[in-house]
């Protein structure tokens, strides 16, 4: 009996691990249910040149919800994004670092959480590309292409 007893209890410790875990990965938003970035967490505007777009969306979750991150093109802060939260950025065709960090102005538990990582991406003339930011608990946060 102790036996079953010990493997009830384990089984169920694994399905609690499971769901946790399970919580702590984020989940990609449509466009329709994402929120616009507030303009005043919106550092890149447009200027002369910028013929080229990025749309950029962050997922939703428990998994860092409280914390706004950073994102950055060619090392510049250009929008303070945070979870279920969309923006379009004005780009220059050509190449471009675009990157994410924490957030630079974040505070608390948030700060310095997440170190600089950055992609490549071209841009043409006339283009939108279009970024997610998701993230867990394994890998942290990360900013990838994406077709939706």
């Amino acid at each position: 009996m102790t036996g079953r007893k010990g493997g009830m209890k384990t089984w169920f410790m694994v399905v609690a691990i499971a769901g946790a875990m399970a919580g702590c990965t984020t989940t990609p938003v449509e466009h329709g249910q994402a929120v616009e970035v507030p303009k005043e967490r919106v550092m890149k505007s447009l200027v002369e040149g910028d013929d080229a777009w990025v749309k950029i969306t962050r997922d939703t979750g428990f998994f860092g919800s409280a914390c706004y991150l950073g994102v950055f093109v060619d090392g510049e802060l250009a929008v303070r994004i945070g979870q279920g939260e969309w923006t379009v950025l004005p780009m220059k065709s050509g190449e471009h670092l675009m990157g994410l960090a924490s957030d630079p102005q974040g505070g608390g538990l948030c700060a310095g959480m997440l170190v600089l990582r950055e992609v490549a991406a071209v841009f043409k003339h006339g283009e939108t590309r279009k970024f997610r930011v998701a993230g867990d608990m394994s890998s942290g946060f990360w900013l990838t292409p994406t077709s939706k």
